[in-house]
């Protein structure tokens, strides 16, 4: 007879902190609230069709080719349909900063380098 074990919270960041994972963690949640206050201050709004983008790259990268697949992902993963949604949002809105912070940036640097990269 097979036991069921549970796993709490609690336990979960205990073995985060006996595993030395909690200044990576903090740091990651920090970087996110960062990032959303700087979304929402320069004024960025993802639309449905930015976050469906988004989505299906998360899909093709993780070769999560069928709904059953995706299913069976998320429930791996322990994350529920909307954590999903909320990792989407929260990617969609990190790629959205970047453009808008450096996207101005990218050319110029480009052509003040090009004879570095002619080989």
């Amino acid at each position: 007879m097979s036991k069921k074990f549970t796993v709490s919270p609690e336990e979960i960041v205990h073995q985060i902190k006996l595993s030395l994972q909690l200044p990576s963690s903090i740091k990651e949640i920090l970087t996110r609230k960062i990032i959303a206050n700087a979304a929402a201050e320069a004024g960025i709004e993802i639309e449905v069709e930015e976050l469906q983008q988004v989505a299906e790259q998360i899909r093709v990268a993780k070769n999560l080719h069928r709904a059953e697949d995706t299913w069976l992902w998320l429930e791996k993963q322990g994350l529920s349909l909307e954590e999903f949604e909320e990792l989407v949002r929260n990617q969609a809105i990190c790629a959205k900063l970047a453009q808008h912070l450096f996207a101005d940036q990218v050319e110029p640097f480009f052509v003040e380098h090009q004879l570095d990269y002619a080989g």
